[in-house]
């Protein structure tokens, strides 16, 4: 009798081993799926692993504690209640109180002298084009490849700004149309590139195709496939770039983690991923490719600063006197120097007024950051001051870059229409934003750069008179002077400030003036007026 109750017990326990065997299969399978289309990584900061792991771990004990008597499972308990707790040190989020360290060295500035780090300016250098109008031209260059090209492809809005054999550029490729087109496995047929300078903008055929795109599937999927080959790497979001020979690449920057899921990840490392074979590389910060521009994306190094200007003279400081904290404005602009593509955004305060303390130029390639310490208005200030100069047209303006012109900090900025196309250029004067001048874009950078400095310079004068007929005046205060626009009978426009005639509140519609004014300016400034 007491062997059958054996044997009916031993067949029970077989009958639970087995079944407990098959949930941890199926589990593990589960979490392989799972894996494979969250594509997560599998380094040990990432919550998700641990929280596998806890399940596996329970999953076991319950094998286990089905092959075990009550009286020995606790030589079972123990061990998972310590792998639980080591897990949950492990994922401890890391913040500025843990890491203040960290967070004020994430970056690590150089205070230099403005012609030191700025180079005198030059319109090649320059971007004329804001990434908005650089996607405008682009689509429609796509627009020319084939009616049956662009029903099976579309093109991708990342337009990644790079300097491409010495000139400042914004790459983008073709991607799937949809699902179905991308079972081909055939790849998209090239990529766009526009100059950010000049306007121009044309489509790139590559042989052989861009098989490795993120509308790929399967394995041609862009992120499935370097997450395979690098299946521990946190990863930043991709970037296109083109090398100097025009072949195109995919760029991840990888990053070491402290704390939860990275949260103060720091770059480490850089990985290429060529876009037709499939081919991945891996590289250190400073054995990187000469030809990738952005190993440090605007929008991280933005993040690093103000972590830097937040906690640079400590925590408590931070949220309580908060003396010396600095930030940065809220957007940026890219220009070129020595052939590398820098990007440029103003610092200000804690108590974010309208003026900057200073600014920052950075070179994505190696994180070097110059602080430039120049009180002046802040980019915004600059963007209104161009607008209100030809207000009556209606254009908005681009984020500024800060240039330098003959030793003096300057905004330079475009001007765009409704439509978005570029229209005018405007310089504006850093420590007195008052000072601005608009010209028509057809005149060229050059010749705007001339104006400019006229105007800094006093030398604006009339070169041409007319007689004209008045047929729209306004008046507007701009950054607080009077200023007067008037339209004539052949929808020319003119701006007179009121320092130049005492009559220009009382002239009327219809009225015959006749003006001097300079030609090479757009609205024509009225340097004489009389009746």
């Amino acid at each position: 009798m007491a062997e059958k109750v054996i044997k009916k017990n031993n067949i029970n326990t077989n009958r639970i081993l087995k079944r407990s065997f098959i949930a941890v299969a199926a589990l593990v399978l589960a979490l392989f799926v799972f894996w494979y289309f969250t594509l997560f990584n599998l380094g040990p900061h990432q919550p998700l692993i641990w929280i596998a792991v806890l399940l596996l771990a329970v999953s076991a004990l319950a094998v286990l504690l089905a092959k075990k008597k009550a009286s020995e499972a606790k030589q079972v308990v123990w061990p998972l209640a310590l792998l639980i707790v080591g897990a949950l040190l492990i994922v401890i989020p890391c913040g500025p109180l843990t890491s203040v360290g960290l967070y004020q060295h994430q970056i690590n500035p150089e205070e230099v002298q403005f012609e030191q780090a700025v180079e005198p300016f030059d319109s090649k250098n320059v971007q004329t084009l804001d990434k908005t109008a650089a996607q405008s031209l682009g689509d429609r260059t796509f627009g020319t490849i084939g009616a049956e090209q662009i029903s099976q492809y579309s093109v991708s809005d990342l337009y990644t700004q790079q300097v491409y054999q010495g000139q400042l550029v914004r790459v983008t490729p073709a991607e799937y149309n949809g699902f179905f087109t991308s079972l081909s496995g055939n790849g998209t047929p090239g990529y766009i590139i526009v100059n950010v300078v000049t306007g121009e903008s044309r489509f790139v055929k590559v042989e052989g195709g861009l098989k490795y795109v993120p509308s790929a599937v399967f394995s041609k999927d862009l992120y499935r496939h370097v997450r395979f080959s690098h299946p521990f790497d946190i990863l930043s979001t991709e970037r296109f770039e083109i090398d100097e020979q025009g072949n195109p690449y995919w760029i991840y920057t990888t990053y070491k983690a402290y704390g939860a899921a990275g949260r103060a990840a720091v770059p480490n490392g850089v990985i290429t991923v060529n876009a037709v074979s499939g081919e991945v590389n891996k590289y250190g910060l400073t054995d990187a490719p000469a030809w990738i521009d952005q190993i440090y994306t605007a929008g991280e190094i933005i993040s690093e600063y103000r972590n830097y200007g937040k906690y640079q003279k400590g925590v408590i400081n931070s949220f309580t006197t908060k003396k010396g904290v600095l930030s940065t404005t809220d957007d940026y602009s890219y220009l070129m120097q020595d052939g590398q593509l820098y990007m440029y955004t103003g610092v200000t305060s804690a108590s974010n007024d309208e003026s900057n303390v200073g600014f920052i130029y950075v070179n994505l390639h190696t994180q070097k950051c110059s602080y430039i310490s120049c009180v002046g208005a802040e980019e915004y200030s600059a963007k209104d001051a161009a607008e209100g100069a030809v207000q009556e047209k209606g254009y908005t303006s681009v984020f500024p870059t800060l240039v330098n012109v003959s030793g003096r900090p300057t905004y330079f900025l475009s001007l765009k229409d409704k439509t978005g196309l570029i229209k005018a250029y405007a310089f504006v004067d850093v420590v007195d934003y008052t000072k601005v001048k608009v010209t028509e874009s057809e005149k060229g950078v050059r010749k705007a750069l001339d104006n400019y400095l006229e105007l800094v310079n006093g030398t604006v004068t009339g070169n041409s008179e007319r007689e004209i007929t008045v047929m729209q005046i306004s008046a507007y205060e701009i950054n607080g002077y009077s200023y007067f626009y008037i339209t004539d009978e052949n929808d020319q426009y003119y701006k007179a400030n009121i320092t130049v005639s005492d009559l220009l509140p009382f002239v009327k519609t219809g009225q015959k003036l006749t003006v001097t004014f300079a030609e090479d300016t757009y609205p024509f400034v009225i340097t004489e007026i009389r009746q």
